[in-house]
Formats: structure tokens, C-alpha cells, sequence
């Protein structure tokens, strides 16, 4: 660490330049926790919200890019005189609409 420092002031020219230093020893690190959470601003908060948001679309503008997803659902059902039926149907899903619906039913 001093190795470091030397160089850096040797680089900078200036002795007098102070250079942080990060907790080094394990007793600094969990004296950190200790200390109280800091409490982000309403800039921050609103910051952190557009960002989630934007990525958000992003992400869906991505997914709209990519193929459909083809599959074979099964469906049943029951006629007028109570015979069951059953059949394979035809699926296609837009990547975007399982990403959007994904556990919301």
C-alpha cells in the first residue's frame, strides 16, 4: 500500500496531495455496517424509478426484434350431447406478451 502512494505522489508531483484509503483491515469493514443507511433523495428515488422504467421498455422493444414462439397447445371441450373431445391447436406468442403476462395469471 505505501509502495502506492509513493508512486502516486512521485506522478502527481505534489507531496501534500492527499490519496484516500479504503478500509483495509477486517475490523473497518464491519465497523461500516454499522453505520446508518443512507437515505436516498427524491431525485434519487425518481432517478432509480426512470431508469427501471426505461430499461424496461428497452427490454420490450428488444423482445418485439426477436421470432415467435410456435407451439402446440391442447384443447378440450364437451359437446350438446356430453361427448369429449380433444385437439391439438396451432400457438403462436409474441416474445414481448410473455414477457409482459409472465405470472400475472
Amino acid at each position: 500500500m505505501e509502495l502506492f502512494h509513493k508512486i502516486f505522489k512521485s506522478l502527481l508531483g505534489n507531496p501534500e496531495v492527499a490519496i484516500p484509503i479504503s478500509p483495509c483491515t477486517f475490523a473497518d469493514i464491519i465497523k461500516q455496517f454499522d453505520q446508518p443507511k443512507k437515505e436516498k433523495t427524491s431525485i434519487q428515488v425518481f432517478q432509480d424509478y426512470f431508469y427501471k422504467e426505461s430499461m424496461a421498455n428497452l427490454e420490450v422493444e428488444m423482445l418485439k426484434l426477436d421470432p415467435y414462439i410456435i407451439f402446440k397447445g391442447y384443447q378440450t371441450w364437451i359437446d350438446n350431447q356430453g361427448v369429449k373431445f380433444c385437439d391439438w391447436v396451432p400457438c403462436v406468442l409474441s416474445p414481448e406478451i410473455y414477457y409482459c403476462c409472465y405470472g400475472k395469471n
